[in-house]
């Protein structure tokens, strides 16, 4: 990984950790974004990833208020450090898979 990647990964667990997002959270959409890669294989998330994590915040699943704001964090923090990886799919599991260790 390079400086730029570190630097996401950095900008995201500082923000994680300010709001108290649970690295669960964190967890699914890498899982997420695992899955949708191994269907898409030829390619990258691009702007999908932050649609699914619209949808999240709009009409998830939400167990209660705190997971619709870690979700609304996770979209804004994410728009922030990924918006250059958006074409990379490998690097933003890479940067959130260590944001979710290091949360």
């Amino acid at each position: 990984m390079t400086a730029q990647h570190w630097q996401a990964v950095t900008d995201i667990v500082a923000v994680m950790r300010s709001a108290k997002v649970k690295s669960n959270e964190l967890k699914k959409i890498v899982a997420y974004i695992r899955w949708w890669r191994n269907r898409h294989s030829n390619e990258a998330i691009g702007d999908h990833l932050f649609e699914y994590l619209q949808v999240l915040v709009t009409h998830g699943d939400a167990y209660s208020k705190s997971a619709v704001g870690y979700r609304e964090k996770i979209l804004e923090i994410s728009r922030q450090s990924l918006g250059d990886f958006k074409n990379d799919t490998e690097s933003v599991i890479q940067i959130l898979g260590w944001a979710t260790r290091l949360v």
